[in-house]
């Protein structure tokens, strides 16, 4: 009779691991194929948050197989709103595995392009790794203001700066132009 709970429990077992298994995070990976070559990118802390220090990495195969040596014939360029950054490829350790470390400030899709040649192959692609995430995303308990609100906020300032110049520059010649009728009332009044 024993025997007969202990199968459904098991059985119940087993499918709770598979379950858990099913929601484990994944990792936003992107792969593309250039050329020969396959390429799986992504970033090496995920989520992707303004302003934290990253790196995007790259895992190249070729056939299944990894290929190292590439720091010097590939290079790496990371646009954002027609701005780029070069990067240098930086071996991870991990055979077929390399970073390219940077530090991303405004959030939004991140274009990576590789160019160079591998063993007489051109490559040149472009790949879209995860996009990167507002601050906003994880700040607890109170959000400081991001950039671009900080940027709106100084430039309100600086019109209302201008204003009170302009204001001051009238009061100044005001105050001008009083003390001169004063010092002519008062040349009058002498005569």
């Amino acid at each position: 009779m024993l025997r007969q709970h202990r199968l459904p429990a098991v059985f119940a077992l087993l499918v709770l691991l598979v379950c858990a298994g099913l929601t484990m995070p994944a990792f936003a990976h992107e792969q593309s194929e250039i050329g020969p070559f396959i390429v799986v990118t992504g970033w090496e802390n995920e989520p992707v948050i303004v302003g934290e220090r990253n790196a995007l990495v790259l895992q190249i195969t070729r056939d299944g197989a990894p290929v190292d040596g590439l720091e010097a014939d590939l290079k790496v360029q990371v646009s954002y709103a027609g701005r780029t950054f070069i990067g240098n490829l930086e071996p991870t350790g991990e055979s077929g595995w390399y970073r390219v470390p940077i530090l991303p400030t405004v959030r939004g899709q991140y274009d990576v392009l590789l160019t160079g040649t591998v063993d007489g192959v051109a490559i040149n692609g472009t790949i879209e790794p995860e996009e990167v995430l507002s601050a906003s995303t994880l700040q607890f308990p109170e959000m400081p203001p991001d950039n671009q609100t900080l940027a709106d906020r100084l430039a309100g300032m600086a019109d209302e700066i201008q204003t009170i110049q302009k204001l001051a520059i009238a009061g100044i010649a005001i105050g001008i132009i009083g003390l001169a009728l004063s010092g002519a009332n008062m040349a009058r009044r002498r005569k």
